[in-house]
């Protein structure tokens, strides 16, 4: 699936009012590209589905996005940009654009939906040729919140998964079970200014912006 600035103008007329009334995809799918300096994507992700990805415990390609205005909610327990509940992904990287994701409950803005017997992606990648990323993890509610607003939702089960690793501008913020190094986020990188800001329930919001 390839979106351009073209290819969306279609949804550019659509009025909607809750998450059922425009969705990119909600099964397998294979890979995605966004592209375009006009491209504007607005994808909001049913239950336990993602914003931009795949649908519950399915397996979907790689997400590759490189300019435009992107806009992706996850349903419940789905990511924002990634996989779904229990659900995986290839690559996902991000190269140019504005950027901002938000995950369902327990999920990433950017990587893993909840999962208790599998969630996982190939690698997350955020280059320094971003306008703005701004990634907020899903609600902690009753449960357990994400463990990063860009890399894994939760997964108690994690043995069970495999997560590749989250570079931002060439840095690996992650070890090697796929987890935030707390001593690396927020910290700013040699060409993106990286602010964390923490709300309730867990909530977390990384935004990173160009020096």
């Amino acid at each position: 699936m390839n979106l351009n600035a073209e290819t969306l103008e279609s949804f550019m007329d659509i009025e909607f009012s809750s998450p059922q009334d425009i969705k990119l995809y909600q099964g397998t799918c294979g890979d995605i590209a966004i592209s375009g300096t006009g491209t504007i994507v607005v994808a909001v992700g049913n239950d336990a589905s993602s914003g931009i990805g795949g649908g519950q415990s399915v397996t979907s390609g790689d997400i590759f996005i490189s300019g435009g205005s992107v806009f992706a909610y996850g349903g419940n327990g789905g990511a924002g940009i990634g996989t779904g509940g229990d659900g995986t992904c290839g690559v996902i990287m991000i190269t140019g654009g504005f950027i901002r994701a938000m995950g369902g409950k327990e999920s990433a803005g950017i990587g893993s939906g909840m999962g208790y017997t599998t969630g996982c992606y190939d690698s997350i990648t955020i280059t320094s040729g971003i306008t703005k990323v701004e990634a907020q993890n899903g609600k902690k509610d009753t449960y357990n919140a994400a463990d990063a607003s860009i890399g894994r939702g939760y997964v108690p089960n994690a043995n069970t998964s495999v997560f590749g690793p989250v570079t931002i501008d060439g840095v690996v913020i992650t070890d090697d079970e796929g987890k935030a190094n707390r001593e690396i986020v927020g910290k700013d990188t040699d060409n993106l200014k990286w602010t964390v800001t923490t709300g309730d329930n867990g909530i977390e919001t990384w935004v990173l912006t160009k020096k």
